[in-house]
């Protein structure tokens, strides 16, 4: 079967939830620009990225650890599925 350029990657206006490392505490949340990329200033330490799943529970992500070192950006991709085969 050929691929299906309907299923390639694309950008996506996620909002995501930023929480501690243990994942008690909410630090902030923010929601992607249309172009899919985010830039939020954070204190150096451990966070928890927590995507939040769309509109009627689809497309879904899994949160993932951040290591945030000081005085510069980490790049991080937030890749969710939309349950399309």
């Amino acid at each position: 079967m050929p691929d299906n350029p309907e299923c390639d990657d694309r950008p996506y206006v996620a909002s995501v939830v930023v929480e501690t490392a243990d994942g008690r505490f909410t630090v902030t949340r923010f929601t992607a620009g249309t172009d899919g990329r985010f830039r939020v200033p954070l204190f150096p330490g451990t966070y928890l990225l927590d995507p939040l799943p769309g509109a009627g529970g689809l497309p879904v992500s899994s949160p993932q650890t951040v290591v945030v070192q000081a005085g510069a950006y980490t790049e991080v991709t937030i890749s969710y599925d939309t349950g399309i085969r």
